[in-house]
């Protein structure tokens, strides 16, 4: 009995190790959560002048910076005011796409950016 407890962790585990580990389907689709999901118009026109979005935003860039393996910054170069500046250029120019897309372009920005100048 108990070998075969040690042969069923062993391959839950072993199949655990093998999967892929990031938090979307099949499809490459997660979902989003809190004011990401909202559109980049509802951003502009926030009473708050933005605040809930860009705690957001630091929330996502904190998860991006830990989630990203050789990553150490990814406001290197600037800080969350040019972020965010640039994040409301985004959603001014797109207004109807959700908030979490003007974060994910933002970080693809910054990715490609430093690897023009590493």
């Amino acid at each position: 009995m108990r070998r075969l407890l040690i042969a069923a962790l062993s391959t839950v585990c072993l199949i655990a190790a093998a999967s892929d580990a990031t938090a979307r389907d099949a499809s490459g689709n997660y979902q989003v959560f809190g004011f990401g999901y909202k559109s980049c118009g509802a951003y502009l026109a926030d009473e708050d002048g933005g605040t809930p979005y860009n705690t957001w935003l630091g929330g996502y860039l904190t998860a991006f910076d830990h989630e990203t393996s050789g990553l150490n910054n990814i406001l290197d170069g600037t800080d969350m005011s040019g972020a965010i500046a640039w994040v409301k250029n985004y959603c001014q120019q797109y207004p109807t796409d959700q908030f979490s897309t003007a974060a994910r372009k933002f970080t693809k920005f910054m990715m490609e950016k430093s690897h023009e100048h590493p």
